[in-house]
């Protein structure tokens, strides 16, 4: 490796190993975050498709219908949900987002873009851009990667470091 690839691995960790990098992009489950992760979930999907059956939200998020229900019940319960019996068929109820489930979906969104613009304030867009065709790429080079030798390396190493195999026979390293 290269020093700048050196270096570009270790700015990459740190990024990585960063808290308010983490925080950003990580699992948020502090107690600013008022929604669980699945009622998140099934906002994002409402507001794409609007008005879905329980049963058809939980074959798109594959989960039993039963939690789609404990979801549907905790979003109805703070106003950002309706059940609406379907037209056509008056044994389905259709789960649909209120105005206040699009008006808090929306202000995520806004606080979404605020934080992305705060964060890349110091680059140009040009910069940005190119920022992100790097990064893509850098992305598809991981992805293509088979890390099996790698792995397999790491492993045989660490055994190494204890056994020794010679002729058959295993000898334990102290």
């Amino acid at each position: 490796m290269s020093e700048v690839t050196n270096e570009l691995m270790r700015t990459i960790g740190g990024l990585a190993k960063n808290p308010n990098f983490y925080l950003m992009v990580g699992p948020r489950h502090d107690s600013r975050r008022s929604h669980h992760r699945g009622q998140a979930r099934l906002m994002r999907l409402l507001d794409k498709y609007d008005g879905l059956s329980v049963g058809e939200i939980a074959e798109i998020l594959d989960v039993r219908p039963s939690s789609v229900t404990g979801l549907v019940d905790k979003l109805a319960d703070n106003g950002l949900v309706d059940r609406i019996p379907d037209e056509r068929d008056k044994r389905i109820t259709l789960i649909k987002l209120t105005k206040k489930g699009h008006d808090f979906l929306q202000s995520k969104k806004d606080e979404a873009d605020d934080l992305s613009e705060e964060v890349f304030a110091g680059l140009t867009d040009e910069e940005q851009a190119t920022l992100l065709h790097l990064l893509k790429r850098v992305s598809k080079n991981l992805s293509d990667m088979d890390f099996g030798d790698y792995i397999s390396q790491m492993v045989n190493d660490s055994i190494g470091r204890h056994f020794r195999f010679d002729d058959g026979d295993i000898h334990i390293n102290l």
